[in-house]
């Protein structure tokens, strides 16, 4: 049996037993209580703590008391497999004794009265442990009867026996805040499944599983978390990439804009002083040409000239050039283009010159 507080919260006092039949039993409990160098029950003593321990009554080692009580008081054989002590453990839990250094000394002193009381001199031995989980007290207990004999069963095998001893312990603990633990008839009737009773080796091992249990937990949950902050900082690095990236684009595409506008506005500029200063040379070439508006500037010759040449020249405006290269050619290399196209118009133009012979009128033919 473990020390436990039941779902209410309640406190409990703890009374365990366990009975001894043989010598070498009791002679490992007294190691251990002795704390007898080699013993392999020591692992979970706080050895630092040892020398709080105190042997209350007897000698320490309940071998030795037994059988000076079996020695001097027995009446009769030991039967075989006779129980010829039983070992009582007394104690509750840690926390309990936690919450106020003074709950240990109350404890064992009120412990050591009760049992001097109920067992007298079948009491021959105990021992009180403070390097442990929780402080706790060794009673060993010869059970004979009135007649002298070894009589196990009446005191502590029986359900009736054993529930008078639950009771007892009750009276021992409520003085100190302490409830007695839970009839078994009370689980039943609750519908609960009544506790598994440990020995002190079962419960630390249950202990020890359960901790190694919760700290592998423990580090797993501490890798996934560690795991999860690396995947949001990996996150968070990839969103402000990104971030940085939609920036980097905006800023480019402003930029484009901004040059785009700023090409516009050149190649407009360029346009309109091309298309003024081409009008000008155009109207000082053909002295009297005359200058019509319909869908852009006519030019038309009075000037004697090849017919093809005044064709082509009345039928394109004078600035539909600029225009279709402009319309078609909406990028960077437009300026370039219509530079390229104004130095072929110049070189037409030249060659216009060298064809046609300003005057008032052409020419009157030869009569044939």
């Amino acid at each position: 049996m473990t020390p436990m507080a039941d779902d209410s919260g309640v406190r409990r006092i703890v009374c365990r037993i366990s009975k001894i039949h043989t010598m070498g039993v009791l002679k490992a409990r007294s190691n251990h209580n002795l704390r007898t160098p080699g013993h392999d029950q020591l692992a979970h003593v706080d050895q630092a703590k040892s020398a709080q321990n105190e042997i209350l009554i007897g000698t320490g080692d309940a071998m030795l008391d037994v059988q000076s009580a079996l020695k001097s008081r027995l009446v009769g054989n030991i039967r075989k497999n006779g129980v010829i002590a039983v070992e009582m453990v007394m104690t509750a839990r840690a926390d309990w004794f936690a919450a106020d250094p003074a709950r240990a000394a109350a404890f064992k002193q009120r412990v050591l009265d009760e049992a001097n009381a109920r067992y007298g001199a079948n009491l021959v031995t105990a021992v009180w442990h403070m390097d442990e989980e929780a402080p706790h007290l060794h009673l060993y207990i010869v059970p004979m009867d009135q007649r002298g004999k070894l009589n196990c069963r009446a005191q502590f095998s029986t359900m009736a026996s054993l529930k008078q001893l639950q009771d007892w312990a009750g009276v021992v603990g409520n003085p100190l805040g302490l409830e007695r633990g839970r009839p078994k008839v009370e689980f039943i009737v609750d519908g609960d499944e009544p506790p598994e009773n440990q020995s002190p080796a079962e419960y630390r091992a249950q202990t020890k599983r359960d901790a190694e249990a919760a700290a592998a937990a423990r580090i797993a949950a501490e890798r996934d978390a560690a795991e999860a902050a690396r995947l949001l900082i990996e996150a968070q690095e990839q969103a402000a990439a990104i971030r940085a990236a939609q920036a980097e684009i905006m800023a480019e595409r402003r930029q484009l804009n901004e040059d785009k506008a700023s090409f516009a506005e050149t190649l407009r500029s360029h346009t309109r002083a091309m298309g003024l200063a081409f009008r000008s040379w155009l109207a000082n070439f053909v002295g009297r040409g005359q200058m019509q508006a319909d869908g852009g500037p006519l030019l038309t010759f009075k000037a004697a000239c090849p017919a093809s040449k005044r064709e082509e020249l009345q039928s394109e405006p004078a600035n539909a050039y600029a225009r279709l290269v402009v319309a078609h050619m909406p990028d960077r290399d437009a300026l370039a283009v219509l530079e390229t196209k104004s130095a072929e118009a110049k070189e037409w133009i030249q060659s216009l010159e060298r064809e046609v012979t300003i005057g008032d009128d052409p020419p009157a033919p030869k009569p044939s």
